[in-house]
């Protein structure tokens, strides 16, 4: 029979969880910036070329427009 040695009720063992699920937040959080940039050039590929004019954007530049903070 094994003994753990581990004390898993000290500050840092929660710590570590809450450091831990905090990181994994922030991973998913940002894995989905992509999608949300994806789904935004298509929604403004499906606009009319006035529709993008009105709202400043040239039709060749939605991919730059839409992954702005990428390039």
């Amino acid at each position: 029979m094994a003994i753990l040695s581990e004390d898993f009720s000290g500050p840092s063992f929660f710590a570590n969880a809450i450091k831990s699920i905090g990181n994994a937040l922030v991973a998913m959080g940002n894995a989905s910036q992509p999608a949300k940039c994806a789904a935004l050039a298509e929604r403004l590929q499906a606009k009319s070329d006035e529709e993008l004019a009105e709202l400043g954007i040239a039709r060749d530049e939605i991919v730059r427009y839409a992954f702005a903070r990428y390039m």
